[in-house]
């Protein structure tokens, strides 16, 4: 689970490493499986929303509105602190659609 909250990208690769290492063997093997892997990605997501949380409420509120400076512009530390929902909000907009692309109209 370490290694699924360290950050950086996470592919299937990258997890099907870490469930092999962490069970000492394959999924084909049948030490794992995918659903085991979901649930330890789920888990380190919670981990990480978790710390993520709690910085955010140490961060002192005066400095909200500092700018900051990336390559694609100025954000204040409380718009960059809002990336990470706006980001996982647009993305499951994307799965959504791509489910009614499917046939999928349950959500």
């Amino acid at each position: 689970a370490a290694r699924l909250t360290s950050g950086g990208a996470l592919t299937t690769a990258c997890v099907a490493e870490a469930m092999t290492d962490a069970h000492g063997g394959s999924d084909a093997a049948g030490l794992w499986n995918w659903r085991q892997a979901y649930d330890a990605c789920e888990a380190a997501a919670n981990e990480n929303m978790k710390k993520f949380i709690e910085a955010v409420r140490a961060f002192p509120e005066a400095e909200f509105q500092t700018e900051v400076e990336f390559p694609w512009g100025k954000y204040t530390f409380l718009q960059t602190m809002t990336f990470a929902g706006w980001n996982a909000n647009y993305h499951m907009g994307q799965v959504s659609y791509i489910q009614t692309l499917y046939g999928d109209q349950s959500m």
